[in-house]
C-alpha cells in the first residue's frame, strides 16, 4: 500500500537534510515539499512537541 494512502502525517526537518548538490536541495525543500508535507526546523519542531505537554 503506497504511504500517502496510511494517511501519515510527514514533516521535513530541513536543517537536518541535505544533498550533495544544494541547488536541488534548496528546490525540493522550498518549492516542493512545501506544496505536499510540513517543511519546519528542528528548533520549530520542538516547539510544537513542547506546546503538546
Amino acid at each position: 500500500m503506497p504511504q500517502a494512502d496510511l494517511a501519515y502525517e510527514v514533516t521535513v526537518l530541513s536543517d537536518i537534510c541535505a544533498d550533495l548538490n544544494s541547488a536541488p536541495h534548496h528546490t525540493l525543500v522550498n518549492d516542493v515539499l512545501t506544496r505536499h508535507r510540513e517543511v519546519t526546523t528542528v528548533e520549530e519542531w520542538a516547539h510544537t512537541l513542547d506546546a503538546g505537554s
